[in-house]
């Protein structure tokens, strides 16, 4: 009986590990399908939706958050501006700081996020608020995993091994 139990309880971790991963592969495949309606790099998109939440953010915060160098990020945040989507200022406390803000969103991604976030909520209705909660519970705890996983590649000695491992 305990084996029976265990057994499936290991299918269930199996079952949920795999559900992950498919929902990693298709966020990379629908972030990348938005931007390329609407017009931008998924880069762009990732920052320009990362600025919308924030209201604005430095160069540097940016860098980090799509992972990334300060020498692209700079190419990103050109490119947001000459589209008219963002503009940079010098920080005032710290001339050396650029910050950036965002100014629109592009039509397209507007609009495919109001329909996206309809037809998802609209899903979410038919459960309980318990049911809700302990799906809030499993992304946060989802969440903090991925960061831990993030935090760690970037570990440069973490990220050397990795990178010696994956070669042919």
């Amino acid at each position: 009986m305990k084996t029976s139990k265990t057994s499936r309880r290991q299918a269930a971790i199996a079952s949920f590990m795999q559900a992950m991963r498919e929902e990693m592969r298709l966020s990379i495949l629908w972030g990348n399908a938005a931007a390329g309606l609407a017009g931008i790099n998924p880069t762009d998109a990732i920052t320009m939706i990362f600025l919308n939440e924030v209201g604005e953010a430095t160069a540097g915060q940016l860098a980090k958050i799509t992972g990334l160098t300060t020498g692209a990020m700079t190419a990103a945040i050109d490119r947001l501006e000459s589209a008219g989507l963002a503009a940079r200022k010098v920080d005032p406390h710290d001339r050396r700081k650029v910050i950036v803000k965002a100014i629109k969103m592009p039509t397209q991604l507007s609009a495919l996020r109001r329909t996206v976030t309809k037809e998802l909520e609209d899903t979410l209705l038919h459960y309980s608020e318990t049911e809700l909660l302990r799906f809030i519970d499993m992304k946060n705890i989802t969440n903090a995993f991925l960061k831990r996983c993030i935090n760690l590649y970037d570990d440069k000695h973490v990220r050397s091994f990795m990178n010696s491992r994956t070669k042919p």
